[in-house]
C-alpha cells in the first residue's frame, strides 16, 4: 500500500501536496530525501508544501515544523 501510495505520487505530481496537507510525515521526508529540490516546488494554483501543510492543521504539526527547520518559508509562489 506505501509503495502504490509513493508511485503514484511521482506519477501525479501534486500528490505530495495532498500528503502533505493529510500530515504524512514519514511519506513526505522519503520524498524530499530522495528528490530535495521538490521543498521548493510550487504546487497547484502556485501553492508551496508549506501552505498545504498549514492547511492540514493539527495532523499536519510535526511536518510544518520540519519544513520550517528545512528553510521552507515560502506560501504561495507567482505563477507565471
Amino acid at each position: 500500500m506505501l509503495i502504490t501510495l509513493v508511485e503514484n505520487a511521482f506519477k501525479h505530481g501534486d500528490n505530495i501536496y495532498v500528503l502533505t496537507m493529510l500530515g504524512e510525515t514519514g511519506i513526505v521526508k522519503s520524498i524530499l530525501k530522495k528528490y530535495p529540490s521538490l521543498l521548493n516546488g510550487r504546487g497547484p494554483h502556485g501553492l508551496s508544501l508549506l501552505h498545504h501543510v498549514k492547511a492540514g492543521g493539527e495532523v499536519s504539526k510535526d511536518l510544518y515544523t520540519y519544513l520550517e527547520e528545512k528553510g521552507l518559508k515560502e506560501m504561495k509562489f507567482n505563477i507565471k
